[in-house]
């Protein structure tokens, strides 16, 4: 099973996650893009919780299991 695309945009930058399978492969695809390297200090827990969900995303896990087992 693979997790659900991901995407968030903010004023200060985007993340974006899509997992796929073809055949016995899983692709992902991941962007990251921060606008900005300095951020007032009232950006704070905006960014915190931006990274945390980045974070969340990027440790969903993958479940794989042969065409046998599935079939049971």
């Amino acid at each position: 099973n693979l997790p659900a695309p991901t995407t968030q945009r903010e004023a200060y930058g985007a993340y974006q996650v899509i997992r796929s399978a073809e055949g016995n492969k899983v692709n992902v695809k991941r962007a990251l893009i921060v606008e900005g390297i300095l951020f007032p200090l009232e950006y704070y827990s905006s960014l915190r919780n931006f990274f945390s969900k980045v974070r969340t995303h990027d440790e969903e896990q993958v479940v794989v299991q042969s065409a046998a087992a599935a079939g049971n």
